[in-house]
Order: structure tokens, then C-alpha cells, then sequence
């Protein structure tokens, strides 16, 4: 797992970078720019407990280039404690991602999205 480090959110701005992460997921409601809440789905996490599924929208992040990102249909999962970006979710709208000397990039063409740290 790789950590990407946001800014101007508050104490929990870290987002863990995952690739056994299905979805991007996140607990704070009201970091949605947009959203619509869902009656159904569940998340199942890594320690096989299960998470319900309240909404799917957009979060605007600050990466590390001082860049303001969208992730599209983010989960809003209250009951996680993390942030997830699912590397595969990325990797599937044409991103790829390199790790090197501890440090991740997640990369477009030429353009470097964001980096995370071991």
C-alpha cells in the first residue's frame, strides 16, 4: 500500500493507494461535491467485514503538485476509518501507476496525477 497526502480537508486527509481496492471509498459525507445515496450494496473489507454502501459521488482532492483531482464514484462508506483510491479503478479509465524507491506514480500520457509514499 502506498499513502497520497491531500490538503486543506483536516485530520484524515491521507488516501491509502490500493490495488486489491475495488472502488474509491470514503467515510466523510461531506466531502462529496456530488452525490446520490443508494438503498442497497455492501463493501467487503480485507479483514472480511462488511461495509454498507450509503451513497456513490465525486470528491475534488489536492494532490501533490498543489493540482485539484476528481474521483469519480466514490463510495461513501461511513463506517471505514480510511480513504481508498482503488488502483484498478484508475488503471481502467487509463491511468497506469509505477512504484520506484518507495514512491508510487500514478500517471496519464505524461502527466503525473499524484505520487504516493510507502
Amino acid at each position: 500500500m502506498y499513502l497520497a497526502t491531500t490538503y486543506g480537508k483536516g485530520v484524515d486527509d491521507d488516501w491509502i493507494l490500493d490495488s486489491d481496492c475495488t472502488y474509491h471509498m470514503c467515510p466523510p459525507r461531506d466531502w462529496f461535491v456530488t452525490y446520490e445515496p443508494v438503498n442497497t450494496g455492501i463493501v467487503l473489507m480485507g479483514n472480511d467485514t462488511e461495509c454498507k454502501v450509503a451513497g456513490i459521488g465525486t470528491i475534488q482532492i489536492e494532490t501533490h503538485d498543489g493540482v485539484v483531482r476528481t474521483l469519480s464514484k466514490v463510495r461513501h462508506i461511513p463506517d471505514i476509518t480510511r480513504n481508498f483510491i482503488s488502483l484498478g479503478t484508475l488503471e481502467a479509465n487509463g491511468c497506469r501507476y509505477s512504484a520506484e524507491n518507495g514512491v508510487l506514480k500514478v500517471t496519464k500520457g505524461a502527466m503525473v496525477l499524484m505520487k504516493g509514499l510507502r
